[in-house]
């Protein structure tokens, strides 16, 4: 008998993933928390999502009454975020079958001191970093820099992550502006760091190398290489400008023997083991310029997003199971790999990113049916034939080919014309740059 996947929805961005794999026959259940159906605090945002697209008694308002009816052998539980670290320790504690989630991997991705500590332990360099938890010491301390220095700010804690307040200056005095604004904001709007960190820039090209661990050991040739943009707005002269969101889209690939994975990555098998952890593990990194050695900025220890859509995107190409990957991983069975591919994936906005989600919610979209398979959910819901947006980021476009010339090309020029949308906002340079970088990590080694 087949097992029923128990999505439990942090953030609520498994809702493609579900479909796909009811689908593939089997059973689900989704758990969606209350504060995914808010998007920057918006009740109103995400409040239908997946209506109309997953059957009503699919959904459950508390999955602890699913745990209770299913032997763990009959569970398959996917946990698509962070934050819920205890629920998911015990669930593991109770024998349960879990990917992703947990306290480790809650504090490895948002205490950053404990994050930089363990990438030190498997060898990576870290730029030069101060920690503090006063915004007047920090002031006092720039000024004993040299003013030309380059910091970047960064704040600990899951509140702060990927925030607007992280901030790269261009100088010693812009610095000390910056957090002497810090400062007054804090006051005016209360609140405050607990603790932060200013992190010497480091010039390079920026990689993120990642893995796939069962619980046991990494999965074999499961490396993955992925070249994200954050910054909502395109340039000619930048990768990207304006604010840094989640993600914008993204280009990656698999690689079957990687130097970067069994330098490093390979390293944190023991520490993942003890701590029980069945999921993906990233580790986002600098390039320097001139050694090319990578130095540490930080671990994502959970899905990535956009990323894994672009990652499940590869397997629906080749016509494998996506049910069977989870299925495999948590069974420590091999899991297959495609690594003759490039997977391209862009975000699609309903307005600019940062529109309150009142000002989209309810409206009317429409696909042109050959394209749908290319296509990944957010903030959807379906009344009847029609379907209709719950929050500004809709969903994620994704493309495989042999090259990313080619992926670009008909995400653009193709799938991307086929949304008919209102006030569409994408960024048309995703890919920018992944060239040059991908030349420039042949040249130094490290593919």
């Amino acid at each position: 008998m087949k097992p029923t996947f128990l999505f439990l929805m942090y953030n609520g961005s498994m809702l493609s993933i579900a479909m796909r794999v009811k689908r593939e026959g089997y059973p689900i259940k989704i758990w969606l928390s209350p504060e995914a159906t808010k998007v920057d605090g918006n009740e109103s945002g995400g409040a239908k999502m997946g209506e109309g697209i997953i059957d009503k008694n699919e959904w459950v308002k508390d999955f602890w009454e699913v745990i209770s009816k299913k032997k763990p052998e009959e569970l398959v539980i996917i946990v698509d975020d962070n934050g819920g670290g205890y629920s998911v320790d015990m669930l593991r504690k109770l024998g349960y079958k879990v990917v992703g989630g947990g306290t480790f991997v809650d504090k490895i991705e948002h205490e950053r001191t404990y994050g930089n500590d363990i990438a030190l332990e498997i060898g990576l360099k870290l730029p030069r970093t101060y920690e503090f938890s006063s915004l007047n010491l920090a002031i006092a301390f720039c000024r004993t820099q040299e003013e030309e220095t380059k910091f970047v700010f960064k704040a600990e804690g899951a509140e702060f992550a990927g925030s607007s307040k992280t901030y790269t200056s261009k100088n010693m005095t812009d610095l000390t502006a910056y957090l002497m604004w810090l400062r007054e904001d804090c006051r005016k709007k209360h609140y405050q760091f607990e603790k932060f960190e200013l992190q010497t820039f480091v010039e390079g090209k920026e990689a993120d190398f990642s893995a796939w661990f069962n619980g046991e050991h990494f999965v074999s040739g499961s490396t993955c290489l992925c070249f994200e943009q954050k910054k909502v707005g395109d340039s000619e002269y930048k990768v990207g400008v304006g604010q840094a969101s989640g993600c914008m889209g993204q280009a990656l690939f698999f690689i079957e023997k990687s130097k970067y994975f069994d330098t490093y990555i390979k390293k944190l098998e023991p520490l993942l083991k003890e701590k029980g952890y069945v999921g993906q593990i990233a580790i986002n990194n600098i390039m320097e310029e001139k050694s090319g050695d990578p130095y540490f900025l930080e671990f994502t220890p959970r899905f990535g997003y956009d990323s894994f859509f672009s990652e499940m995107a590869l397997r629906q190409e080749n016509g494998w199971s996506i049910a069977k990957f989870f299925i495999n991983l948590l069974e420590r069975k091999p899991i297959q790999f495609d690594y003759s591919h490039i997977s391209v994936g862009v975000r699609i906005y309903c307005c600019s990113p940062g529109t309150e989600n009142k000002e989209v919610a309810g409206r009317f979209f429409t696909i042109e049916e050959e394209i749908e398979p290319n296509l990944w959910f957010y903030g959807v819901s379906r009344d009847d034939d029609t379907y209709l947006i719950e929050n500004g980021v809709v969903m994620v476009a994704c493309v495989v080919k042999d090259t990313l010339k080619a992926a670009l090309k008909d995400i653009y020029e193709n799938v991307i014309q086929k949304i008919n949308l209102s006030d569409i906002y994408y960024r048309s340079q995703i890919g920018k740059g992944v060239p040059e970088t991908v030349k420039f990590l042949k040249d130094k080694g490290w593919l």
